[in-house]
């Protein structure tokens, strides 16, 4: 998902209980493993679309569950080496 700025470390936060849409990007099962991607539809069929080159779009084979729509990252910066604790700088 890093060409739509969710990398590696990041955390998600994910509304559960609401519907989704073609559009949004989803934390889902697919086949029995964990994902987060883009849901879109191709002839009415759910393919979630993971906005790296080095990634395949999804087809779904066997099952699909949405656990959440993505309605915010997070993310962690590292501490500079220079920094010092507890001094804001």
């Amino acid at each position: 998902m890093r060409d739509a700025g969710v990398f590696a470390g990041d955390f998600a936060v994910v509304e559960r209980g609401t519907g989704s849409e073609s559009g949004d990007f989803v934390v889902a099962v697919v086949d029995g493993s964990f994902t987060l991607k883009e849901l879109r539809y191709r002839g009415g069929n759910p393919v979630l679309v993971p906005h790296n080159p080095e990634y395949e779009v999804i087809e779904v084979k066997e099952s699909l569950e949405i656990m959440g729509v993505v309605r915010g990252i997070v993310r962690r910066y590292p501490r500079r080496k220079s920094e010092k604790r507890g001094v804001s700088q």
